[in-house]
């Protein structure tokens, strides 16, 4: 192995742990020093954490964009047999099965919205 490739695993693997103290609830500055105190400089840590955040936004960004257009698929997807478009008009259990879709894609694209205002006061 060359000295390029261990320094990518080395900095990979600071990655993954400043990651799992992500996941136990650690603050930014608790991992920053922490990362210090294994002998990472300050700059370097708040890299790392600063990419960490901007991973992390993404992937927000990701699943709202997932959310928002899946639920506005159900939300269009069941208003067509309410309103006689393209399949006949539903009957009573039909009207309340597509009352009870549209709500789930209410739910639904509402997490959307809200996972993408997050990513967007994250950043």
């Amino acid at each position: 192995m060359t000295d390029e490739t261990n320094l990518e695993q080395m900095a990979m693997a600071l990655y993954v742990y400043a990651a799992e103290l992500v996941k136990e609830g650690k603050s930014r500055q608790q991992i920053i020093d922490n990362l210090m105190e294994r002998g990472v400089s300050r700059q370097s840590a708040e890299t790392i954490m600063t990419r960490l955040n901007e991973s992390r936004n993404n992937v927000t960004r990701r699943s709202a964009i997932y959310h928002l257009a899946f639920g506005i698929a159900l939300i269009v997807l069941s208003t067509l047999p309410l309103l006689g478009i393209i399949v006949p008009q539903a009957d009573t259990i039909g009207t309340g099965l597509a009352i009870i879709i549209m709500a789930i894609g209410v739910v639904i694209t509402g997490r959307g919205a809200l996972k993408w205002v997050a990513s967007l006061r994250a950043t």
